[in-house]
Formats: C-alpha cells, structure tokens, sequence
C-alpha cells in the first residue's frame, strides 16, 4: 500500500529492515532476539488483529522488553458501518465479517440494526456460507425484522470471545480516527490507554502526525458508501490496480475494486 511518498515495500528495497511477519508475538520473538536493536510493529487491522497486539504489548511489558514498540493504528468495524449508513444511498442490511465477529460477537451489532432499521448477520467465507447470510438477511427484510444473526455459527457466538475482548479492554481504549475514503469517524479506532502509552511507537520516537489525503481522482469513499460501482472510478483498472493499488478498496481481494478487477460483473 503506498504512502504519502513511499511504501515499506519501496523502502525495504532501499536498504531499510522491514519484516513481514505472521503476527506481532513474530516481532516480539525478534524483539527477544536482538536486544540491542529497536523493534515496531506496525498494528494494523480491525478488531480480528486487535487482541493479538494487546497480548504482545503484556508479554513485553511482563518481560520488561524495552526495545518493542507498536504503532497501534487499529480500526474498529461498528463505527464504519454507521458511517456507511449515515451517508449512503439506502442500504437494507449487512452481512457482518465473520473474522471480526469471531471476536467482538454479534450482539455488538445490534444497536446498530435496531436504529437504522438495518438487520446484520454475522457470515462466514464459503460459497454456501454468503449464500445462506444473503438469504437470513433477505428474509429478516422481507418480514421487516431489524435483528442480528448469526449464519457463521460455527466461529461467532453471541457475546463474541470475552478473553480476546478482555485483553483489548485493558490495552485499548476507543478515539477517533481518520478513514482513507470516509474522512475521521468518531470512536473508530483504537489507542493504548494512558498506562500503556509508553509502548506507543509514535510517543517514545516522537513521530510527527501524518494527516491522510486521498489520492488526487480517487473515488474509494464513494464505493465504500456504495454510491457508485468500482469502475466509475477514472483510476479504476489502469492507474489503479491490484499490483499498484492507489485507494483501499484495491488493496486486498476483500477490496470492492479488487473484487470487480479480479471477477468482472
């Protein structure tokens, strides 16, 4: 994903130590490894990805690990959704990600559907998983239900996981935050709390606030909010790309663009 003026991929290329790793207690392990090196992890995602960091920043904190750091850049899925319906055509309901369900449940979907009238249910990846979600959401329409369901019952309960939601509870706190495409959202993100602040790589290194801008002809906002089809967009399929994607939405294969560009209609 490039940047303001660069990526890690192009910066790795030019001599920097950038390591892809599976998951932040990877970037501990280095952390532990080479102790007289500074290590940050950059901690990106949604509340999937979440707990893991939290677990990493105890381990290290435990251990008295003083060259990790993370630069806690996490989102948080709910307050997306209600953007996406502030400022959308009208919606009729979502088929919630199951990987984020897993982890904050289903009832954290509730309110949301009661208030806009916009039943959820939380689905799985399968063919037969969005086929039966499609069809659980279809029929909560049609009989006017405003409810959020479970189809991904194998993964997501209820209450979601009360460990993973524990762990993120005393490490995290939410705060607004900027969306590449939607501008900034309140309560979307997550920062370490005031006792934890010392293991924020921003603070210990001082990083100046970098403000997103969308890129110049970008339209990512307006297919989030489902305002137009990917390839209305004027740098959909040329100067954006899967290889070189410009917004978010070409990012990964769970990207809209990327989805359109990889499958057509």
């Amino acid at each position: 994903m490039p940047g303001r003026g660069s990526s890690l991929e192009q910066e790795r290329a030019a001599g920097a130590d950038v390591r892809v790793v599976y998951s932040p207690l990877d970037a501990l392990h280095w952390a532990e490894k080479e102790p007289e090196r500074e290590f940050v992890f950059a901690a990106v995602g949604f509340e999937t990805t979440a707990p893991a960091t939290a677990a990493a920043l105890m381990r290290a904190s435990g251990q008295g690990l003083r060259n990790f750091s993370a630069l806690a850049l996490h989102k948080r899925i709910p307050p997306a959704m209600e953007a996406v319906l502030d400022g959308a055509r009208r919606l009729d309901g979502f088929l919630a990600p199951g990987h984020v369900s897993v982890v904050i449940g289903a009832n954290a979907y509730e309110e949301l559907a009661l208030r806009h009238n916009a039943p959820c249910v939380a689905t799985g990846f399968e063919p037969e998983d969005i086929v039966e979600g499609i069809a659980m959401l279809a029929g909560m329409i049609a009989e006017g239900r405003s409810e959020s369901l479970i189809q991904y019952r194998r993964a997501v309960r209820p209450e979601g996981n009360p460990r993973a939601l524990a762990a993120m509870e005393r490490v995290f706190e939410p705060c607004d935050s900027q969306w590449r495409g939607l501008g900034i959202l309140p309560a979307s993100g997550l920062r370490l709390r005031e006792d934890w602040r010392g293991w924020e790589a921003a603070e210990r290194f001082d990083l100046p606030a970098v403000a997103a801008q969308d890129p110049p002809g970008c339209l990512c906002g307006q297919v989030l909010k489902g305002l137009i089809d990917p390839p209305r967009c004027p740098l959909f399929g040329g100067a954006c790309n899967p290889r070189h994607p410009v917004g978010p939405c070409m990012v990964s294969c769970e990207g809209a663009c990327a989805a359109r560009y990889e499958y057509g209609e």
